[in-house]
């Protein structure tokens, strides 16, 4: 549907031809109208119609001079001059400044609906090919990217055919013979986890645009998105340049950098490598900057940064800053089910961690030790589901996990799904701190000191925790499983051997052999005595 605007002092014969174009409201719609040509640019501003039906003579401007007006202004509306006066001066006018058509007064229904047609066609027309345009300056554009960021992509390789490149070079209009390259790498933080590649692309698109618009002429660029996400952009330079390089880049890259934060809310790690002269120098560049970039992106730390000798600021320390201390105290944690203790020591950590600056592969041996602890403590409750997502977060998500606190969250998910599956494990048998515990008391149920605190402090676990873990899987308290284990040992010494009492009350560990008949004859219902005798009477 085509808009319409009526520009007539007679305000009859606008009614009529509003009257006329309702009956093709299918295809037209009068969207406005206007008594003189002053107030008709004014409606023209605001409702930029598709057609203007236009008298010539009006008071305060004329048909001729709004139409000039407009099409200084550049709007796009098509006009149709409707005059009472066949003056052979309006025709030529009219010509001249590109009207679409000339109908003289009275109007019919039909030479108006045939004139409106003509140029709604005219419309349509133009649009397509504005269209095919738009479509084709997108091709040659994204080409022209693609171009760009397929020679950008090669000249970061070690070695390359520079032959094959040089026609490449030409169509991407950046050259092969300047005196400096370097290398920038730009990475958005936080930026939505849906977008897909494409939508990463289009987002630094608008990122080496500004950089285009920012850098001089002599200098020429090219730009591709690497595996990592990062803008990779390669600057080739002349001397004048590279006698102020950090200067001048410093500047442009902050200028980049604002102009960003003001439309978002996106920060960036921009990693620099160093100038080298030559092409050959591109790749030495773009290791240096994808080392610094991965360090300062591990530790999440922004801003602009330059690669030397001395940028990475870390710490070559090999101490173990995961303690056994740390361990055992985690363990316990995770054996009480404290999530708050267990957070405060992952915490603890990782901050000590991210204090010491070590490179990220340290930093990863270092987290090693705590997923072998997770690991000892799923293999203690028997738990094979735990024990896999461990295998797979070592194995797989450890390697594509970029900064300290997404491997500080996921370390903390992983302990937590694996301590509530193991406090809500229903196999008792397969519980190794209960077999660790018989297993304790079994061995040294002949001292007659063993107690709670020995055990506990032997098998590292907090004393009330452990007689309720004990309790829960076995339905007995540990003074009752000790109690148990020594009076069945000794039946077995009376009944297989020549011991005498207090022989065999000393070799279960108690002190006072008056004090274990007691405890025999309440367990089995019969003194040791007794109990010697009946046996001596059945052999």
């Amino acid at each position: 549907m085509k808009t319409i605007l009526i520009i007539d002092d007679e305000y009859y014969f606008r009614q009529a031809l509003i009257k006329y174009i309702l009956a093709f409201q299918e295809e037209y719609l009068v969207i406005g109208e206007a008594n003189n040509g002053k107030a008709g640019i004014q409606k023209i501003k605001e409702l930029h119609p598709d057609i203007i039906l236009i008298d010539i003579t009006m008071p305060q401007m004329n048909g001729f001079e709004v139409i000039e007006y407009v099409k200084y202004n550049n709007h796009i509306s098509k006009f149709i001059i409707i005059s009472g006066y066949d003056k052979f001066e309006y025709a030529q006018k009219a010509i001249q400044l590109g009207v679409q058509d000339f109908l003289l007064k009275p109007i019919t229904h039909d030479n108006l609906y045939s004139c409106l047609n003509k140029v709604s066609n005219l419309i349509d027309i133009e649009r397509k090919r504005e269209h095919n345009l738009t479509e084709l300056s997108q091709i040659q554009n994204s080409t022209k990217s693609y171009l760009r960021a397929y020679l950008a992509s090669q000249l970061i390789q070690e070695s390359y055919e520079i032959e094959n490149l040089s026609n490449l070079a030409k169509d991407a209009k950046f050259i092969l013979t300047h005196d400096f390259y370097a290398v920038i790498l730009f990475n958005a933080q936080k930026l939505p986890r849906t977008w897909k590649q494409e939508e990463i692309e289009l987002y630094y698109f608008t990122i080496d645009n500004i950089v285009g618009n920012l850098l001089d002429a002599s200098v020429s660029f090219i730009s591709f998105t690497n595996m990592q996400k990062s803008l990779c952009i390669i600057l080739g330079m002349d001397t004048l340049h590279f006698n102020n390089y950090k200067l001048w880049l410093s500047e442009m890259l902050r200028q980049v950098t604002s102009i960003i934060k003001r439309n978002d809310n996106y920060n960036f790690i921009v990693s620099v490598g160093n100038c080298y002269p030559a092409l050959e120098g591109i790749h030495s560049s773009y290791i240096e900057a994808v080392s610094i970039e991965r360090y300062y992106l591990f530790y999440e730390i922004l801003g602009i940064h330059y690669y030397s000798e001395n940028s990475l600021n870390v710490s070559d320390s090999t101490k173990v800053l995961v303690t056994d201390e740390f361990k055992r105290q985690l363990l316990l944690a995770m054996r009480q089910n404290n999530k708050s203790s267990i957070s405060n020591s992952i915490d603890t950590i990782f901050e000590t961690l991210r204090l010491s600056k070590l490179y990220p592969d340290v930093f990863l041996l270092q987290i090693n030790n705590i997923l072998l602890l997770i690991i000892d403590f799923a293999t203690e409750y028997g738990i094979e589901n735990a024990l896999d997502s461990l295998h797979n977060f070592a194995v797989s998500k450890l390697l594509t996990i970029y900064s300290v606190s997404e491997i500080k969250q996921h370390i903390l998910n992983i302990i937590f799904i694996t301590v509530q599956q193991a406090h809500n494990t229903i196999n008792p048998s397969n519980h190794k701190i209960i077999k660790k515990i018989k297993e304790y008391i079994n061995i040294n149920y002949v001292n007659p000191n063993l107690n709670l605190e020995i055990i506990s402090r032997t098998i590292d676990m907090n004393l009330q925790y452990m007689c309720f873990l004990f309790k829960k899987y076995t339905t007995v308290t540990i003074g009752s499983y000790i109690l148990q284990v020594r009076m069945e040992n000794a039946k077995y010494l009376l009944h297989n051997t020549t011991d005498n009492i207090s022989q065999v009350a000393e070799k279960v560990g108690f002190e006072d052999v008056g004090y274990f008949s007691k405890c025999f004859k309440k367990y089995y219902g019969v003194s040791p005595k007794k109990y010697i005798t009946k046996n001596i009477i059945l052999r």
